[in-house]
């Protein structure tokens, strides 16, 4: 009998917990409106599924925004590679241009005066032209 006094004496808080737990389990499911049944489970659900679904909505509506700036971007970025392209190719050309016009002045001035071409060989690159 001692050890049941004692025993009761030492965990008298167990009890306690035990009812204060059922107790907030009522009024929780009391509160949420489980207790009403399968009407208040069911409109917590499709309360729930439109939450779902405007939030989906939400989630469609800024994936399909961003894919459109991005579609955006990238057009901007080929326009910008294509310009840059386009500017080589023209830069090239005139390079091309400005080679052939020397090329071509060159080989004039040697059809001019050779000997001026032998002169410019042996000055530049130490070439002696003997005839």
């Amino acid at each position: 009998m001692t050890i049941t006094i004692e025993v009761i004496r030492r965990f008298w808080w167990v009890p306690c917990l035990l009812v204060y737990t059922i107790a907030v389990v009522i009024v929780t499911a009391r509160f949420l409106g489980v207790g009403d049944g399968n009407k208040s489970s069911q409109e917590y659900q499709e309360k729930m599924q439109q939450i779902h679904d405007e939030e989906l909505k939400r989630i469609s509506d800024l994936h399909r925004q961003e894919l459109e700036e991005r579609d955006a971007i990238l057009d901007e970025y080929r326009d910008q590679v294509e310009q840059a392209r386009q500017d080589y190719w023209n830069t090239i050309g005139r390079i091309e241009t400005q080679i052939r016009a020397q090329r071509q002045d060159i080989l004039k001035r040697i059809a001019d005066d050779p000997d001026a071409a032998a002169k410019i060989l042996e000055d530049r690159y130490g070439l002696v032209y003997v005839p």
